[in-house]
């Protein structure tokens, strides 16, 4: 059997870590999910003319604002918190996750930053907006 150089703690850190993105997934699934409920939502009943549906298709623009805006604040958490933690601490464990990170170099755009910041950031501002045109 080859040595390798993962501690005994080196094994509990990448399942810890796969559970963490597993977590993340299908959270993002969730809003995913609600944030298409709204916009749908959104897009049948915005060419009303109607006071009282326009105050639900209002409703939906600020649900869907703060639904994000829930997202954005979560994943943030998640990314920042739990999941520096737990590369930091896999580093430590295991140097080929070093080496891994540094081929990557300075562009590091990776799937979890794309879910987690770029698409909640664009529907917070795209419920803004839309919140503003019914203004």
């Amino acid at each position: 059997m080859p040595k390798t150089n993962i501690d005994p703690n080196g094994e509990f850190y990448w399942d810890w870590l796969k559970h963490e993105e597993n977590i993340f997934t299908n959270r993002s699934n969730f809003f995913l999910v609600a944030e298409a409920m709204f916009l749908a939502a959104y897009a049948a009943l915005s060419t009303t003319k109607n006071k009282a549906e326009f105050m639900v298709v209002f409703s939906l623009c600020m649900a869907g604002f703060f639904i994000t805006l829930v997202w954005l604040f979560v994943n943030a958490k998640h990314i920042i918190n739990t999941g520096k933690q737990i590369r930091e601490k896999l580093e430590d464990a295991d140097e080929r996750v070093k080496k891994i990170r540094d081929v990557k170099g300075i562009w590091r755009l990776r799937s979890l930053k794309l879910i987690g910041y770029i698409i909640p950031s664009i529907l917070l501002v795209l419920w803004t907006m839309w919140g503003a045109v019914l203004l």
